[in-house]
């Protein structure tokens, strides 16, 4: 058997490595799929076991969801009430608490609103005149109102003594607010 001669043999030669050249981009681009495919497969894996969990957990998460809301109705005003009326039945609301405890409002004023993120904060500012025992039961009443009243800022300054009547007394500038949900 004779052997191919060498030129035909260096063409062999050059046909295998220009076949193998043109492989590479073929071989890469299969490397990349495998590698896209398995790293899709891992993440949809790792998916579908959190959607399982979240679905197992959904009775749960439905349960927080009703206390988180039935919570939220009792801190603050429904979405429903219109915005423009929470300012002054805030201040009612106040009114009649300092009535109540004994604490003159010497003023009262309902500030501008600040929006948030589907709620709106509706300030109110007030003046009282009245002794620390009468400011400590204005203070508590406040706490058990709903929806809830917060305390934002106090300043207490003693009353000047004219006569008998006002010692003991002090004034309170005290900013108050509650919550009003707007969606």
């Amino acid at each position: 058997m004779k052997l191919p001669s060498r030129r035909a043999q260096a063409s062999l030669l050059a046909s295998l490595v220009l076949l193998l050249l043109l492989l590479i981009p073929v071989v890469d681009q299969l490397l990349f799929r495998y590698d896209w495919a398995r790293t899709t497969l891992e993440d949809i894996e790792r998916r579908h076991a959190r959607l399982l969990g979240l679905r197992e957990a959904g009775p749960s998460i439905a349960v927080a969801l009703e206390k988180a809301r039935a919570e939220l109705a009792r801190h603050a005003y429904p979405a429903e009430q219109g915005g423009d009326r929470i300012g002054a039945d805030l201040q009612q609301r106040v009114r009649q608490i300092a009535e109540r405890a004994g604490v003159t409002v010497v003023g009262s004023q309902i500030l501008a609103a600040r929006a948030g993120e589907g709620l709106e904060i509706v300030p109110l500012g007030l003046t009282l005149e009245t002794d620390m025992a009468g400011l400590r039961d204005f203070l508590g009443e406040l706490a058990a109102e709903q929806p809830s009243i917060q305390l934002d800022s106090l300043a207490i300054t003693m009353q000047r003594q004219r006569s008998a009547q006002t010692e003991g007394r002090i004034r309170a500038q005290i900013q108050l607010n509650t919550v009003h949900l707007t969606s």
